[in-house]
This record gives structure tokens, sequence and C-alpha cells, in this order.
């Protein structure tokens, strides 16, 4: 068998460290698997240098033996070393095209609940999968064009005519909303892993449930997932955040954002002013 999926965390002060520890890990690793009855794969096994720099520095970790790569898939999401998730959006356009010609086939087949079945089991899987992690990139709005296109195909939308209403009255999430969704699902959760404002007085503020956002001077803080989770969450209205059991608060954001048929973050964050 293959130890598969396996993940380690390295640290160290410099390269050079972090480089020995490495190899230390490695080879630990290597005699665990053999002790075990475990082949690690080394020809599947890769080293990515992430850097969030517009230029890759001149000097990266590496080990003997394991080849460097741009890119990597790890846990069905591909990263690339500047964290731009291009690869892994071209990937889910890709499955949202084949979804596309999928339902196209179908279209004539199947009735409604059908063709959304199929919608759901193609499409919506993967724009959901991970989406914390990149929903959120540059290139997202492909996604967002690519879900519009299908929708169009499902319901007969004329080019040039909206797809709000189909979305509404289908109940369908838009890509931004599945975004949203997830975002504070997290939160709602984690409650352990976010600090409100209320733990910082020691009485009750107007605000004292809403969530602290650390002090950051990068934009690149503003890219990840928790300073997203935080905002988004922040802007919920206050009959949805005030909601306690988990599955009762899911079914009513749901429900307002199908409502809402947001097309961006930016647009739902604009309406909670």
């Amino acid at each position: 068998m293959f130890a598969d999926d396996t993940t380690i965390t390295v640290c160290g002060k410099n390269l050079e460290e972090l480089q020995e520890n490495i190899a230390i890990v490695m080879d630990e690793f290597s005699s665990w698997c053999q002790c075990n009855r475990l082949i690690l794969n080394e020809n599947k096994t890769v080293i990515t240098n992430f850097t969030l720099l517009r230029r890759l520095p001149g000097e990266f970790a590496t080990v003997e033996g394991i080849a460097l790569a741009d890119n990597t898939k790890f846990l069905g999401t591909y990263f690339d070393s500047k964290l731009t998730f291009s690869d892994h959006i071209h990937y889910v356009c890709q499955s949202l095209n084949k979804a596309f010609y999928a339902i196209l086939q179908l279209k004539d087949v199947l009735d409604e609940s059908g063709i959304v079945s199929v919608y759901y089991a193609l499409a919506h899987s993967h724009m959901s999968y991970n989406i914390m992690a990149w929903g959120n990139a540059k290139d997202k709005d492909r996604v967002f064009i690519a879900q519009k296109r299908l929708v169009r195909l499902m319901y007969n939308i004329k080019p040039g005519n909206t797809c709000r209403p189909i979305f509404k009255s289908k109940q369908i999430l838009t890509f931004p909303c599945i975004y949203i969704l997830k975002c504070v699902l997290y939160v709602k959760r984690n409650p352990s892993w976010f600090n409100t404002l209320g733990q910082f007085h020691q009485y009750n503020t107007r605000n004292g449930r809403l969530l602290s956002i650390d002090n950051h001077t990068t934009n690149s803080f503003k890219q990840s997932p928790n300073y997203n989770c935080t905002v988004i969450y922040n802007n919920l209205p206050n009959f949805l955040r005030d909601i306690d059991k988990y599955e009762h608060f899911k079914h009513k954001v749901k429900s307002y954002l199908a409502d809402n048929v947001f097309y961006s973050v930016k647009e739902f964050l604009e309406k909670s002013d």
C-alpha cells in the first residue's frame, strides 16, 4: 500500500536550517514507512516554494532526490507558488464546461429535477470544494461566468437577459453566495478560533458579538481566509448572527443569500452598510 496525502509541517529560522530539518524529517518518515510496511512514493513527492512576492526569491528550499515544482495538487486543490490559484480556477472552469456539455446532451432526456441534480453533481460540487482557499482569488469571476452560462442553458435564458430572477426563483446560489455561505459556516463551526469584541470589554457593548479583526498593514492579509471570514460574518444581518443553532443558522443564511442573489462579495457588504 502507499502512504497517501500525508502532511508534515517543518519549520526553520532560515533557509539552511529549514533544508536540514526537511532532510531529517524525510529520513525519519521514510524509515517509519518501512517499519510499518508502507511504501513512500518519492516520484509523487515534490517541493513547492510559496511566496507572496511578485518575483520568486533567488534561493529555494531543496532536498536531494525530490523534484521542485511551481505548482502542486493537494487534497483536490491546485496550489501555485505565488498562491494565485489560477491553475485551480482553470481546473474548475474546465469542470463546469464538462457539466455544460453533459447537460446539453441530457436536456431533452431528463426533466427539470434531473437536470438540477446533474448541475449539483457536476458543477456545484466543484465550485464549492475548498472554496475558502481560492474563492477570493483574482480570477474568480471566470468561475461565475461559467456558472451563469450553465444556468442560461438549463433554463433557456436568452443572451442579454439577466440570470438574477432564475437564481432567485430556483433558489440556486450564485458563486459569490457559495463563497459567502462557506465563510460564515466556517466561523459558526469554529467559534473558539475567533475573538469577539465583547471579549475585550467587561461591559456589554452593542457590537459585542462582532468578531474582532487583527491589526494588519498588508494586502496579503486581506486575502487570507480568516480575514475574509471575519469581515463577511460581521456583515451578516443581526437576526442571522444571533442564531445559535448551527443547522438553523445554515438554513436561514442559505435562504437569505438565495433570495438576495448577490453577484459579488462587494455587493453583499454594501447591502449590509
